[in-house]
């Protein structure tokens, strides 16, 4: 322990940046370089790392966010990027790097959240964290509506999709009052980026973005961003996915305007979602924004 040195906020340091982006390659397989370079990290992600002579060995990065939960806007920090090399396990790192988050941000948040694994079930609790139960909201849903509206892809690999699709993203109003993301930018950027470049659908009347794909008579919608409030089901009806019947919404939508659909309680043991908060602000039944997860 003695031999290690600890950084933070060093995003813009590029040896530190580097060896932070090899053990992630190494860990999950992902280069946070394209990230970086892009503009989209910015300062509400932050790594927190231990370094062996210039080698990255442990990290716990967090991301500084707000909802609107209930009505309410809160502030969140969400845990991620949790990984030590296994070199260096059972050395207690990644505690030791928790517990200097903790004593950073502590009292600063209105609730603390993460996604991990069952392997590590044991030991979120010993922060305050306990697993919540998450779910999933479908709806029937009929596009055969003759006025239809025209989307068209966003290709990341051109500088003028890349600039709307910041600009997009930035101007993201909330569509449910009951969970929605407000801000939380550099997350949803980071998605678009590594996750869903093949579903980016632009809509340029309404200056809007859908992040979805198609699945067999099934339409997976993973975000909806757009610049005003509006009715989510009566957008959805002037557009146009040939073969769909069923709506698979991966974010909290406004249920409301869907009474034919229904929630169903999912348990991903790859995905298991973690609460730090003196009084859980979050609706008995919800779907976490995949947008907004690290």
């Amino acid at each position: 322990m003695n031999s290690l040195t600890f950084y933070s906020h060093y995003k813009d340091t590029p040896s530190l940046r580097h060896a932070f982006n090899d053990l992630s390659q190494e860990i999950f397989g992902l280069d946070f370089e394209p990230f970086y370079t892009s503009g989209w990290w910015d300062d509400s992600f932050v790594c927190y790392t231990f370094f062996d002579r210039g080698k990255a060995v442990s990290n716990v990065s967090v991301a500084k966010m707000r909802f609107l939960i209930r009505g309410r806007e809160l502030d969140a920090l969400q845990l991620g990027t949790v990984m030590t090399h296994p070199d260096y396990r059972e050395r207690g790192l990644a505690r030791e790097l928790m517990a200097n988050i903790t004593k950073e941000y502590e009292g600063q948040f209105s609730f603390w959240f993460l996604f991990a694994n069952d392997s590590v079930t044991a030991f979120y609790p010993r922060f305050g964290f306990v697993e919540s139960p998450q779910h999933v909201f479908s709806c029937p849903f009929d596009f055969s509506s003759s006025s239809k509206r025209t989307l068209r892809s966003l290709e990341l690999n051109k500088e003028e999709d890349c600039r709307l699709l910041d600009k997009i993203v930035f101007s993201r109003k909330p569509l449910s009052e009951s969970l929605s993301l407000i801000s939380g930018y550099a997350i949803t950027l980071f998605h678009a980026l590594y996750a869903f470049g093949d579903c980016l659908l632009c809509d340029d009347i309404e200056k809007g973005l859908l992040i979805c794909r198609q699945m067999g008579e099934d339409l997976h919608l993973y975000d909806l961003i757009c610049p005003r409030k509006f009715s989510v089901g009566e957008y959805l009806s002037l557009l146009s996915f040939p073969g769909v019947k069923k709506i698979v919404f991966h974010f909290t939508p406004p249920t409301e305007e869907f009474p034919g659909g229904r929630w169903h309680r999912t348990r991903d043991r790859d995905d298991l979602f973690f609460i730090k908060s003196s009084q859980n602000p979050l609706p008995a039944k919800f779907c976490f924004p995949v947008t907004g997860r690290t």
